[in-house]
């Protein structure tokens, strides 16, 4: 316990703590679009910094992190750091270095900066920088430096708006990715590991040049990036692309979006390949409710960036347009939505219920969702996050508790009319039950890399399937099934991390190195390696048989049952110290 003490004290002692009067020395000038994350690589080499932590630390206090294109963490530690009002150098530091400008107008949720975390989650960060290789050219002849340019950083961009050459994001000669994982982009200044210099490229421009819909893309977004007034925000968003598709033509009835129309005037316009690399959800072929924002009547629940970005490009084809028609729309008043109306007052502005009769109406909405898509609120949460907020703001708690009441309650007549609906079980309840029974031991026992065995992975991995979903009450057999040899999380680590001390079997390899590859929760995986460890575990396939020859079976409940880790994901909260992994004392418990 003392040991342990210790170390946090010195680990704590050893964060650096940034004081408000400590003003930095100078601060690189932006140049034209250029990123936040640039104006920072550029910092350190103009400092002469030998490692990135020095930067780090001066500019942040902290250890290095990755630099989000979205949205820079610890951006206030910088402004501190800075002249001037703190809150006037964040909002200008936002504005002019990064992307929550057009995401702030393209994704809703995004009231205030605070909130670009979510931001970041939504749209997806891809983890690559992306370049153009004439542009480092230019910017060295003229600036006598290269730099990272915004606008090659937005979401759908695949092209450079001003050259029409396809962006990179990896080395032309290795492949090496031009982003350094949780560090400082240093390689367009630097060069490649392999010796590669992007200024000094000498390629044919035909090997990069980009489809002509790719630099339309590129033009129209660059422009939404560089003329987007500051805090012009996505509530209006739904109606200006849904009245601007019926001027278009795509009507289906009185006043409602002819969707399929829609969708497939895209599909022409931009070609099905492009729209699978640029939309997630195109390429799983997931387009039922493709643009199911559109025609909401009862407040938006928003659609992706990216879509709204094409969306938008589609049907305007002129960035200034698009960002008047938006002005004009904010002008009338604010959180004004789609409305399906009349005829006669087709394009009259609907404020958004803010009372308790406008959060029942979101509470109807995603009951029905729930229902229909066999969801719960944590599901919501990660799928229709900016319409739960609108509950929790609108309704407090209160709104929250309404909705698992209405959830439950539904699902309850549902089971009911099951019940009355379908009294006999199956015919094929027993052979299906069989099918779950071998896929489990396939699944368990791959040599592969494991994947988690739960009833969904049992089920779609499944080639017979007499239904969509085996309820209790027709297919009681297969869901016993599926109950019976689904997995805990721990379990599932357990397997994970044997495969990868597997892949290392033999060789002398630090501990970090197996949590990576297992690509696991560190602090999780690492107990369940120790734990492993100490039980000499044999690290071959297959995995399932050396953890049952140790006791540990499909309902493992961990190494450290009583211990409680850090939320990951929107649960993380900063600790402000930094303390080194102490491996658990193991109580033998399996």
């Amino acid at each position: 316990m003392q040991s342990a003490c210790s170390a946090n004290q010195s680990a704590s002692a050893a964060t650096v703590i940034l004081e408000r009067s400590q003003i930095l020395p100078f601060f690189p000038a932006s140049l034209p679009d250029e990123s936040l994350a640039s104006r920072v690589s550029r910092f350190h080499i103009e400092r002469g910094n030998t490692k990135t932590l020095e930067t780090y630390r001066e500019l942040f206090g902290s250890s290095p992190f990755a630099m989000s294109n979205l949205f820079m963490p610890r951006i206030e530690a910088l402004a501190k750091r800075m002249p001037g009002d703190l809150n006037v150098n964040v909002e200008k530091l936002i504005h002019e270095g990064t992307l929550l400008p057009i995401t702030r107008l393209f994704t809703t949720s995004t009231a205030t900066w605070a909130s670009a975390d979510y931001v970041r989650r939504s749209v997806g960060e891809s983890g690559a920088t992306r370049i153009c290789l004439e542009c480092i050219k230019e910017d060295v002849a003229q600036f006598d430096t290269a730099y990272l340019h915004r606008s090659h950083q937005i979401p759908t961009v695949t092209a450079c708006w001003r050259h029409g050459w396809r962006l990179l994001d990896n080395c032309p000669e290795c492949g090496c990715p031009i982003e350094s994982p949780k560090d400082l982009t240093l390689a367009p200044w630097q060069g490649c590991c392999c010796g590669y210099q992007f200024e000094l490229a000498e390629v044919e421009s035909s090997a990069y040049v980009a489809s002509s819909i790719e630099k339309d893309i590129a033009r129209f977004a660059n422009l939404v990036l560089a003329h987007v007034p500051k805090r012009m925000l996505a509530e209006n968003l739904p109606r200006v692309l849904r009245e601007r598709a019926l001027e278009r033509g795509f009507r289906w009835g009185a006043e409602k979006v002819d969707r399929l129309s829609l969708q497939a005037a895209m599909e022409s316009y931009y070609s099905p390949e492009l729209l699978a690399r640029l939309d997630r959800a195109y390429a799983k072929g997931k387009t039922e409710n493709w643009f199911h924002f559109l025609g909401l009547t009862k407040g938006a629940i928003e659609g992706p960036l990216n879509r709204n970005l094409l969306l938008a490009n589609y049907l305007f084809q002129d960035a200034e347009t698009f960002l008047e028609r938006l002005a004009d729309i904010e002008a009338q008043g604010p959180y004004v939505v789609a409305h399906e109306v009349p005829p006669d007052n087709a394009y009259a502005p609907t404020p958004v219920n803010r009372t308790a009769d406008g959060v029942s109406l979101l509470v109807d909405r995603l009951a029905k969702i729930a229902i229909d898509q066999n969801l719960d609120i944590s599901d919501l949460w990660r799928d229709h996050y900016g319409a739960m907020k609108r509950i929790a703001i609108a309704g407090s708690k209160a709104g929250i508790e309404a909705l698992k009441k209405v959830i439950e309650r539904r699902s309850s007549k549902l089971a009911k009319k099951l019940v009355r609906s379908s009294a006999k079980v199956h015919p094929r309840d027993a052979d299906w039950a069989e099918e779950i029974k071998k896929t489990a031991v396939r699944l368990l026992n791959d040599s592969d890399r494991p994947m988690r065995v739960s009833m969904g992975s049992l089920v779609r991995n499944t080639e017979f399937k007499p239904a969509a979903w085996p309820d209790a009450i027709c297919f009681p057999l297969t869901r016993a099934a599926c109950i019976e040899f689904q997995e805990s999380q721990w379990h599932f680590y357990a397997r994970r991390v044997l495969w990868a001390m597997a892949r290392h079997h033999g060789k002398v390899v630090a501990r970090s190195l197996i949590t990576e590859d297992a690509g696991l929760e560190h602090h999780r995986a690492s107990d369940v390696y120790h734990y492993l460890v100490s039980l000499a575990v044999i690290p071959v396939a297959p995995f399932k048989k050396q953890l049952e020859a140790k006791g540990i079976h499909l309902d493992w409940s961990g190494p450290c049952p009583g211990k409680e880790y850090r939320k990951a994901g929107r649960g993380y909260q900063k600790t402000g110290a930094i303390t080194a992994y102490v491996p658990p004392e193991f109580a033998g418990q399996t």
